[in-house]
């Protein structure tokens, strides 16, 4: 089986779905190529280099055997639409280009702009990976209309969507009258081999946190998802307990988080080799967002790899929480996060929780979606 994926993130980005599932996917009877649109700029903010092998000007290269990489070149200044068109039409000549020679069972789309990137005659079957509810990224309405548009288009082209979230199935099929045998589930998941070499012995804290207050914990985008009240009403509220919270700060919460409690740190971005190593050091793991509509088509991998650390974990109560059940405490408000957080900082740990908790993160590992996606792609061929 022959498969294109065309990413809507760089190959070299943060490793989310798209590079696991074609990194998982990529087997013997499975050669998969990932195609995405390469910043113009090596030295942009979508890129970032993983190791010191990665040569981020690369054009085209092989991962493995199976897996090969193709960084196709837009132009600059895609938001004017003269510009935008010239895109498109160059990236329609290089998806024909490969089809021709590669001849794809199956292309697997992941944005609703790259319906316009794809030539009308191919004859691959289409299938719409969508992992967040794309019209609502988009900055003002007129984008958002216009993703709704091509949205549809894509939609009524495709033979299958598979959906993140049951939030997200349910959002397609509502708003485009899609059938539900169209639309199939398939729920993010975790890198285990991230967390194989963590000391699920240790409970609370590594050696340097041992005598140390103890620390309520996010590792993730500090966006305007993140319930900021939420947290400072919980830091004001229990001040023998520090909250660390990890990663990119968007522009718009900047001002926000400027003047915050004492015992609240916003510690920036640290590499992705770091992040187990920080998430074990936690007593207690938060998803603290707001639950809007947005979110609630989210699966959060955040918490897939707080449970492959043993952690207990916090998280506001949606329908994609609950499917972690029993293996996380939900909050419904500020009251009753702050409630929830006491009572789990003052309980102990049975080792038994611990391996309960790594045992559902084994159970919901890459390898187990990518072996998921390759069972549904088989019954289009």
């Amino acid at each position: 089986m022959r498969v294109l994926y065309f990413s809507k993130m760089d190959w070299f980005w943060t490793k989310q779905r798209p590079q696991q599932l074609v990194s998982k996917l990529a087997r013997e009877n499975c050669h998969v190529d990932y195609v995405c649109i390469r910043p113009w700029r090596s030295s942009s903010n979508h890129v970032i280099r993983g190791d010191e092998s990665d040569n981020l000007s690369s054009r085209h290269f092989d991962v493995n055997q199976n897996l090969s990489v193709f960084r196709l070149m837009g132009f600059p200044k895609r938001n004017y639409r003269a510009m935008q068109k010239i895109t498109e039409y160059k990236i329609k000549l290089d998806i024909s280009r490969m089809n021709r020679e590669k001849k794809y069972d199956i292309i697997i789309l992941s944005s609703p702009i790259q319906i316009t990137y794809l030539p009308e005659n191919i004859s691959a079957k289409l299938v719409y990976d969508n992992m967040d509810d794309q019209p609502l990224l988009e900055p003002n309405t007129q984008m958002r209309n216009r993703a709704v548009k091509l949205e549809r288009l894509l939609v009524a082209r495709t033979n299958l969507i598979l959906a993140s979230s049951v939030h997200l199935k349910e959002q397609l099929m509502r708003r485009y009258s899609v059938d539900d045998k169209k639309v199939v589930l398939l729920r993010n998941a975790v890198d285990l081999s991230e967390f194989k070499m963590l000391d699920i012995k240790k409970n609370h804290f590594h050696s340097d946190r041992v005598g140390q207050q103890p620390v309520i914990g996010y590792v993730g985008s500090i966006d305007y998802w993140l319930d900021i009240d939420t947290i400072y009403n919980a830091a004001r509220e229990l001040p023998g307990l520090k909250f660390e919270f990890y990663g990119p700060i968007s522009d718009s919460v900047k001002q926000k988080i400027a003047v915050h409690p004492k015992n609240v740190q916003f510690l920036g971005s640290v590499p992705h080799s770091k992040v187990a190593s920080i998430i074990s050091s936690f007593s207690v793991c938060t998803m603290p967002f707001l639950v809007i509509e947005m979110i609630k088509s989210v699966n959060p991998v955040k918490i897939y790899e707080y449970l492959a650390a043993g952690k207990k974990v916090l998280a506001p109560r949606y329908t994609e929480t609950t499917a972690f059940l029993p293996y996380i405490s939900l909050y419904l408000n500020p009251n009753d996060f702050v409630s929830k957080l006491r009572e789990m900082v003052a309980t102990a740990d049975s080792s038994a929780d611990v391996q309960e908790r790594i045992q559902f993160a084994k159970q919901n590992g890459w390898g187990a979606r990518a072996d998921q996606l390759f069972a549904i792609l088989k019954t289009l061929k």
